[in-house]
């Protein structure tokens, strides 16, 4: 239910926000998706509580929700704005610190067991190799927050969910045997939707681009090659055109001559 989420929250809000057109190739890559995630949500029904199978499913609505949102929200800024990745990310890491610092702080004064950002301070980096250790993993967090925006910026919002479905598959995969879930049928059965709905998510994202039935023709790479063809005709129409008049202006200074 998270991937099914976050896939279609993405493509909803890149249309409504960003505008952004799907065509054959999108709408086919779509409706396999969207079939293999139902059929998976069927096999996965039957091993969930009753009592946590709504509020899991509403966590995953919001959680996609606010994320989706988020990201189509940041790519418009840096299109209306022209505005880096980088300097979207210092921004956004300036205001959510002061305000983490300042909530931390109030809710600290008044309750000192609070199991916030000054408990875990103090409570966790006790010596110095525990210091470098929460500066290693401010790095790699800057290097994996880094990852999203430059792929939205260089792409689209929905390019990220190419590489959420793979983490979510690894996360199956490193769960293996811990439940009766995990039974071989299942292992083959998910294994095979993986990559089966992980083809169509590079299809849907013009990373592979299927060239027959005309999925390939509304394909950004076709656009741009039409488009070149285009204005290579336009230049070769109108060097004929000034070879034509050329030959024209000589021929009609020969008659005068």
């Amino acid at each position: 239910m998270g991937i099914f989420f976050v896939i279609f929250e993405y493509i909803v809000f890149c249309k409504l926000i960003l505008k952004q057109k799907y065509y054959k190739h999108s709408w086919i890559s779509i409706g396999i998706i969207a079939f293999i995630l139902i059929i998976l949500f069927i096999i996965t029904k039957q091993y969930l509580n009753e009592g946590e199978f709504y509020p899991n499913v509403l966590y995953d609505f919001l959680i996609s929700f606010g994320f989706g949102l988020f990201d189509t929200l940041g790519k418009y800024y840096m299109n209306k704005f022209y505005n880096s990745p980088y300097y979207l990310m210092f921004v956004i890491g300036i205001l959510g610190t002061i305000s983490l610092l300042i909530f931390d702080s109030l809710i600290f004064s008044v309750n000192q067991n609070f199991d916030g950002i000054i408990i875990g301070f103090r409570e966790n980096i006790i010596n110095i190799s525990k210091f470098f250790l929460f500066l290693l993993d401010i790095i790699i967090e800057w290097i994996w927050i880094s990852g999203i925006w430059l792929t939205i910026y260089y792409f689209t919002p929905c390019h990220y969910f190419i590489s959420e479905y793979i983490t979510e598959y690894i996360y199956y995969l490193l769960n293996i045997n811990k439940s009766d879930f995990y039974s071989t049928f299942n292992i083959i059965i998910f294994s095979f939707s993986f990559f089966i709905n992980l083809f169509f998510c590079l299809v849907f994202n013009e990373v592979i681009i299927l060239n027959f039935c005309g999925l390939d023709y509304n394909t950004s790479k076709r656009i741009k090659e039409r488009e070149m063809n285009d204005i290579n005709e336009m230049y070769n129409k109108s060097d004929t055109l000034e070879l034509e008049e050329i030959l024209l202006k000589e021929e009609d200074e020969k008659n005068i001559n």
